[in-house]
């Protein structure tokens, strides 16, 4: 896949080398073999559960969307190295954005989860894009000038087209 493409759950975005597995598995299928010829039913429940073991380790050479979204970018490098916690890639679901705002500490008295919310964007002038408070942490911060503020997240429901992550 490429920067802006779409993608659909399931779809098979990236792979590792699965030769090691695959070598796994066919060794635990030739002993399964092997135990049902010597009819060892313990060996063969123990066989089974390896199997299982091994066929997830082969799934997980495997990365797929786990949502339709929009291919938006990628952190790895064909035949490269990642570093383990590192994105491999980044999906985005725009029928749904979130935005986080500082809410000053004064101010949340007024804020309800539900709640309705207006936003204008510089990228957007003129228009004013509808959302609602979907998330109220149970924590505050401190700013660097010692104001406190809570991080509430608004959701906008089917954004405008123009409206990218990040604005």
């Amino acid at each position: 896949v490429s920067q802006g493409d779409l993608v659909k759950e399931g779809q098979l975005l990236a792979s590792i080398d699965n030769t090691s597995q695959l070598m796994s598995l066919q060794s635990i299928e030739n002993q399964i073999a092997e135990a049902k010829i010597n009819g060892s039913v313990r060996q063969l429940e123990l066989l089974e559960m390896q199997r299982k073991n091994a066929e997830n380790n082969l799934d997980y050479t495997n990365l797929y969307a786990n949502f339709d979204g929009v291919f938006a970018d990628v952190g790895v490098e064909l035949n490269g190295y990642s570093e383990a916690g590192k994105a491999a890639v980044t999906i985005i679901d725009k029928s749904k954005l979130k935005a986080t705002v500082e809410i000053d500490e004064i101010d949340m008295q007024y804020v309800t989860i539900g709640q309705k919310a207006v936003l204008s964007f510089d990228s957007l002038p003129g228009v004013d894009v509808e959302a609602y408070v979907s998330y109220i942490p149970m924590i505050g911060r401190y700013t660097a000038q010692g104001i406190g503020v809570v991080d509430v997240e608004l959701t906008i429901d089917n954004p405008p087209a123009s409206l990218i992550p990040g604005f």
